[in-house]
C-alpha cells in the first residue's frame, strides 16, 4: 500500500485540478477570506513547483494563480512538522524571486503568495499559526506568518458556510486513528455503522453542495469517487471493513449514477442553450446586413423571422 501522505496529497490534488473553476474560487474565497467572483480565471502555474536551494530539490504541493495576478500557495501535511514555516518561506521566498519587480527607484520588491497549510489530522500541539522568526544585520526581529487549516476541526455545516466542498472527502479520515488503535475485531465490527452512516452523510452533503450551486455535477463526482478511494486506502486492509464495502458501494455507485444524470443533463442544456444563442445571433446579424444593404424593415422581419421588437431592442442592429 502506498504510504498514506502520498495517497491523501495525490487525491487533494487530483480534486483541485478536476475540479471547476467555480469551486476552486468558492474554496480560496472560503480559506483566505477572500472574495473573487466565481467567474475569475483559475489556473495552476504549476501542477508542482520545483526548486532547488542549499539543501537540494523541493516541491511544494500547489499553486493556484486567481486572474493572474493573485497566487496561492498550498501545502496539506497528515502530522506535525517542526520544519513547516521554514518550509514555507523556502516556498515563498523561491516564488517570490520568479515574480520580482524592480521599483522605479530601484530597489526589487519581492511579494510572497498567500500561503496556508491544511492539516488532514491534528494533534494537541498543532498551531493555528506557524511562525518563523527572522533576525535581519541592522538586528531587528520580524515574524514570518503562515495560518493553519485542521480540516477535522471543522463541522460540515461549517465547511459548507465557507465554500470549502473540495475538502469534504477528507472527514472520511476522522475514524483513521482510531481504527489504528483498536486491539481486536470485535471494535473494528462495532465501528462500522458509524463508519457507513458518515459516508451516507458525506454522499449527501456533496448532493447539497452541489444544489445549492457550490459544485457542478461533474465535482460532485469527483468527490464522490475520491470518497470511495480513501474508503479503499484506509479501511478496507483490515477485514472488519471489507465486510462493509459492498453496502457503501451501493450507496457510492447510486450517488454516482444520480451526479452523472445531473451532469449529463446539464451539458444537454448548456448545449441547447448555446445553440438557441448562436441562431438568435446569426438572425441579428443577417438583419444587421439587410438594413445595411438598404432592405425594409419588413423584409427583414420577412425573412429572419425577427419581430419588430427583437431588432429594436438590440443594440447590434441599427436602422
Amino acid at each position: 500500500m502506498q504510504e498514506i501522505h502520498q495517497v491523501f496529497d495525490k487525491s487533494f490534488k487530483r480534486i483541485m485540478q478536476e475540479a471547476s473553476s467555480g469551486a476552486v474560487i468558492h474554496f480560496i474565497n472560503g480559506l483566505f477570506d477572500a472574495d473573487f467572483p466565481l467567474d475569475a480565471q483559475v489556473c495552476f502555474p504549476n501542477k508542482e513547483s520545483v526548486f532547488e536551494d542549499l539543501h537540494g530539490i523541493i516541491i511544494s504541493d500547489m499553486l493556484i494563480s486567481v486572474n493572474g495576478d493573485h497566487l496561492f500557495h498550498l501545502e496539506a501535511e497528515i502530522d506535525d512538522n517542526l520544519n513547516m514555516a521554514l518550509r514555507m518561506f523556502d516556498y515563498g521566498y523561491a516564488e517570490a524571486l520568479k515574480r520580482k519587480k524592480p521599483d522605479a527607484d530601484g530597489v526589487i520588491t519581492l511579494t510572497f503568495p498567500q500561503a496556508r497549510v491544511l492539516y488532514w489530522e491534528t494533534t494537541k500541539a498543532t498551531p493555528d499559526t506557524l511562525v518563523l522568526r527572522l533576525v535581519f544585520p541592522d538586528n531587528s526581529v520580524h515574524n514570518f506568518y503562515i495560518k493553519t487549516f485542521k480540516v477535522l476541526d471543522h463541522k460540515l455545516k461549517e465547511m459548507e458556510s465557507l465554500g470549502l466542498a473540495l475538502l469534504l472527502p477528507f472527514h472520511i479520515l476522522k475514524f483513521r486513528k482510531r481504527v489504528k488503535a483498536m486491539r481486536n475485531s470485535e471494535e473494528r465490527l462495532a465501528m462500522v455503522p458509524e463508519l457507513t452512516s458518515e459516508i451516507e452523510n458525506l454522499l449527501q452533503t456533496t448532493t447539497e453542495f452541489r444544489k445549492k450551486g457550490i459544485l457542478t455535477a461533474n465535482d460532485e463526482v469527483v468527490i464522490i469517487g475520491q470518497i470511495e478511494i480513501l474508503y479503499n486506502q484506509i479501511y478496507y486492509p483490515y477485514g472488519e471493513f471489507r465486510e462493509a464495502k459492498g453496502m457503501i458501494d451501493e450507496m457510492v455507485m447510486s450517488s454516482i449514477d444520480k451526479a452523472l444524470i445531473k451532469a449529463k443533463l446539464s451539458a444537454a442544456q448548456d448545449a441547447a442553450q448555446n445553440l438557441a444563442r448562436g441562431k438568435a445571433e446569426g438572425k441579428a446579424e443577417v438583419a444587421k446586413t439587410m438594413l445595411k444593404d438598404g432592405l425594409p424593415i419588413d423584409a427583414v422581419i420577412r425573412y429572419t423571422g425577427l419581430s419588430l421588437a427583437d431588432i429594436e431592442k438590440n443594440p447590434h442592429i441599427h436602422f
